[in-house]
């Protein structure tokens, strides 16, 4: 699937045509491509048999940056249109999708991974819960910018998860938590998400493309092309209820945060062709990550590792 003819009449006609990409006037600081035709994860995923997703609709296909007033806003090009909510009932209450989903799009999750110091090993190598993905020593990444239909609800997921993941800890090294060190773990786990994680609310869904903007305040410098970038897409799972439920003591570590799951077979309403008993299999629809356009690479136990778009002179 790695298309080089391809990949340079695309890089021309970047250069030929900025300014159909540009926000606010700027050319892009940077793009990343990744080929067209590669959204099966690792290689026998099959998209829900419900005909809520079609093939090619969470195929990226490339990844922009451009400065901005006060940060980065990012691009993401899919391969097909992004369905838009429409007013389905979701819930038991009688919400909507179009209430549920806010910021215009709810079929796909997408994660930008970033190693800001490029210090091997200095940060995490481990992806947001429900992916199933590990990064390389070389990429640990330092921020995650996680662009989800629902921000709100999946940063208060993801610090409960982390706050959960520390009691556990300290539970199996044999020590006793109070009620008030307890707290603190959890005050810990909401400002190591706020440091750490960012959850995109200004959104601008164009046709195909979907713009996310990033404040300074969070990626400091901004989206510089000396960091390296992955990024991953997922499908979104809006179940309000089963979200909720998880919330409040169910296995939300295994749910992951509103992602949608894989499982064998054809399937109507997840993902079908995945492994039989292998909780090591990743959800990742498409990945961009160097070596990305490898076949089978996500089916390899391999970390990934992340590109860089203009790497320091030697």
């Amino acid at each position: 699937m790695n298309r080089p003819a391809l990949g340079l009449v695309w890089a021309v006609a970047l250069l030929a045509g900025c300014h159909r990409l540009s926000v606010s006037g700027r050319a892009p600081l940077w793009t990343l491509e990744d080929p067209a035709g590669d959204d099966h994860g690792d290689g026998d995923l099959l998209y829900p048999a419900s005909g809520e997703l079609a093939r090619g609709e969470l195929d990226l296909l490339a990844l922009r940056a451009f400065p901005d007033a006060g940060g980065t806003t990012f691009e993401a090009e899919f391969a097909r249109p992004i369905r838009p909510p429409d007013g389905r009932t979701i819930s038991s209450t009688g919400a909507t999708l179009s209430e549920v989903a806010r910021l215009g799009f709810w079929t796909f999750n997408l994660d930008v991974y970033v190693d800001v110091d490029r210090v091997p090993g200095a940060g995490m190598l481990e992806a947001l819960p429900g992916r199933v993905l590990q990064l390389a020593p070389e990429s640990a990444w330092d921020r995650a910018v996680i662009l989800t239909p629902r921000p709100a609800e999946a940063r208060d997921m993801l610090a409960t998860l982390w706050a959960r993941e520390e009691k556990a800890r300290v539970i199996t090294a044999g020590a006793a938590l109070s009620g008030r060190e307890e707290a603190e773990l959890e005050r810990a786990s909401a400002e190591r998400v706020r440091e750490r994680v960012f959850f995109p609310t200004r959104v601008r869904v164009l046709g195909s493309r979907v713009r996310f903007f990033v404040p300074d305040a969070f990626l400091p410098g901004g989206a510089a092309p000396g960091h390296a970038y992955a990024a991953a897409v997922t499908g979104a799972d809006l179940d309000l209820k089963v979200d909720l439920r998880a919330l409040f003591g169910g296995d939300l570590a295994a749910r992951g945060l509103f992602v949608l799951p894989l499982a064998p077979g054809v399937q109507r309403e997840r993902f079908g062709g995945g492994r039989i008993n292998d909780p090591g299999q990743p959800r990742i629809v498409d990945l961009l990550s160097a070596g990305a356009q490898e076949p089978g690479l996500l089916a390899r136990p391999t970390a990934v590792i992340g590109l860089v778009p203009a790497p320091a002179a030697p």
